[in-house]
């Protein structure tokens, strides 16, 4: 699954893109990153406790570093 996108013309290098529609993604103060999408599982098979949750929003908690920078024009 993929949760953001390079535009045609509009690729920068080390970067993702901007998230696609229907994906909220944040950055948490520790750098950490946060997604929100349709497209997540709700849990592990046989395992459901293991997806890490927020609990108000159900943000998936990655496990992964980034930072978010501002759009250039």
């Amino acid at each position: 699954m993929f949760v953001c996108i390079q535009q045609n013309g509009r690729v920068k290098p080390d970067t993702v893109g901007p998230p696609i529609a229907g994906v909220e993604v944040k950055i948490k103060d520790t750098g950490e990153i946060l997604l929100k999408s349709p497209g997540l599982l709700k849990e592990y098979y046989k395992n459901p406790r293991r997806l890490p949750s927020d609990g108000r929003r159900r943000l998936y908690h990655t496990g992964d570093a980034g930072i978010s920078m501002p759009t250039a024009t």
